[in-house]
């Protein structure tokens, strides 16, 4: 199903008249449908700016498991291109001179504290937009799975966090660093962040259908439903309360919506008779700042790399990506993400960027390796589910055989605690560790990840489960040792 402001034939006429460039909407649409079907993605919408004006928005499939469809105003929580709205508040307030880029956090946050207490002096707003404030992109990604209070109390409940390296002087990505904006924004205003994007940002560019908080979209009738894979299978997901971290990657936008901020970022801050911005604070935004290899720069909420600025954004159920390509500008939401193929899904705007430039689109679709990884996790879920059950029945039926020794027994005692005790702990210790912790695992790998912390739980109980029924029937077994020959 496609819902769009506009038809691929009136669309045309409308660049022709307006002298716009022209390409091919009705490409455009067939290579989003074709990819959306091949990704499993319930719903998507889309928007293309070129200059001053908006020249395509279109929307795709089912915005919810109602079946309401996806239009270029339906809201969808945009991830991580929140970082770039939060940057332009904070643009907004060195503008009035109500702040300096070079100021340290501790003069607007008293109260923020980390481990280490000479960087927490040391880190400045600078440093926060540049990304090179010293904190990990670990602690910044488990933040998502803790921000369910206020944003000044997870700016508090940071006391314990160590910073990485010097404050100032290398480039890692983390979503503390924009939290910690919006608390400054919080300070310095005088109003809590929702409210000040909401009057600030939001209504000066007329995005009706964008929101700071999920209570205000609530209120506004409108919220958001996302999907996520469940062993392959692409099914409804609720997102958990992110209020503490909606600056880093929590905000709600339409495609529309983001459309008119993207205008405002390619014509010097402003929109239409408005400025949001200064043309110098615009510029300062997107000048390239930290080195993040690869030819890329962090800038301030954006990506530079060679003509292009850009940001995506993943949260649990839902991706994001805009760009801005010379006179072009562009933005993709999806209702769904697969975190096993988010590669996949960096392929969307890269498909839209070529049709606009009338290049061949490059396929997308899911790779071979994570259709793989879904049905050898699937067969090993099953083989372990019937695995379990055989011994359980092998255990109540005959019970554990006799020791005809005590060395056999203690040897046997030892391998039920290092196999099915021991080994199934360290694997659940170091899987929480390599991939950050397993309330990020159980979030963005939903039914995998349960299902191996639960396969390796029963595992434990099961051994567990052994060695009490040895325990019991030690007795029973020295009085059936004793009446052998």
């Amino acid at each position: 199903m496609i819902s769009g402001i506009l038809g691929s034939r009136v669309e045309k006429s409308y660049a022709e008249e307006r002298q716009l460039p022209s390409f091919a909407p009705a490409e455009v649409d067939q290579f989003m449908q074709q990819t959306m079907k091949k990704l499993h993605i319930p719903g998507a919408s889309i928007a293309i700016v070129h200059g001053k004006e908006i020249i395509y928005t279109q929307g795709y499939g089912k915005a919810d498991r109602s079946g309401q469809p996806v239009t270029p105003a339906t809201p969808f929580v945009i991830g991580s291109m929140s970082k770039s709205v939060t940057a332009a508040a904070i643009m907004q307030l060195v503008d009035e001179k109500k702040i300096k880029l070079s100021d340290p956090v501790q003069q607007y946050l008293p109260g923020f504290q980390l481990a280490n207490k000479q960087a927490a002096q040391q880190i400045t707003i600078a440093d926060l937009l540049h990304q090179t404030s010293g904190l990990s992109q670990v602690d910044g990604i488990k933040a998502i799975t803790e921000g369910t209070g206020s944003i000044q109390q997870h700016i508090r409940s940071l006391q314990n966090v160590q910073t990485r390296s010097i404050p100032g002087h290398s480039f890692e990505y983390s979503n503390l660093n924009y939290n910690i904006l919006g608390g400054i924004i919080e300070t310095v205003s005088g109003q809590n962040y929702a409210d000040y994007i909401s009057s600030h940002i939001f209504q000066p560019l007329d995005m009706a259908h964008s929101y700071a908080s999920r209570k205000q979209a609530q209120r506004a009738g409108e919220d958001y439903q996302g999907y996520q894979p469940i062993l392959g299978w692409m099914l409804p997901t609720t997102q958990l309360d992110h209020s503490g971290t909606v600056p880093s990657g929590y905000l709600m936008s339409s495609a529309e919506d983001m459309a008119h901020f993207l205008v405002a970022q390619m014509n010097k801050g402003q929109f239409g008779s408005r400025q949001l911005l200064s043309a110098a604070s615009l510029t300062a935004m997107h000048t390239p700042a930290s080195d993040m290899g690869d030819g890329s720069h962090y800038a301030m909420g954006w990506v530079v790399e060679g003509r292009t600025l850009a940001h995506n954004g993943s949260t649990e159920n839902s991706y994001s990506k805009m760009m801005i390509d010379g006179d072009y500008g562009m933005v993709v939401l999806t209702n769904s993400l697969d975190y096993l193929d988010s590669g996949s899904y960096e392929g969307i705007l890269t498909g839209i960027q070529q049709i606009i430039h009338h290049q061949s689109p490059e396929p997308v679709g899911r790779s071979t390796t994570t259709s793989a990884i879904y049905m050898m996790i699937n067969v090993i879920s099953v083989l372990f589910v019937l695995l379990l059950i055989w011994r359980l029945i092998r255990l109540f039926q005959k019970g554990l055989r006799p020791s005809v020794s005590k060395a056999y027994s203690i040897l046997r005692v030892i391998l039920i605690i290092l196999l099915q005790i021991a080994l199934p702990v360290l694997l659940i210790e170091y899987a929480g560790m390599a991939l950050v912790s397993w309330p990020v695992i159980l979030l963005f790998l939903p039914g995998m990840g349960h299902a191996f912390l639960i396969g390796l739980v029963l595992w434990i109980l099961l051994g567990l489960f052994k060695l009490i029924w040895l325990i019991r029937h030690k007795g029973h077994s020295r009085r059936m040792r004793r009446s052998y020959p």
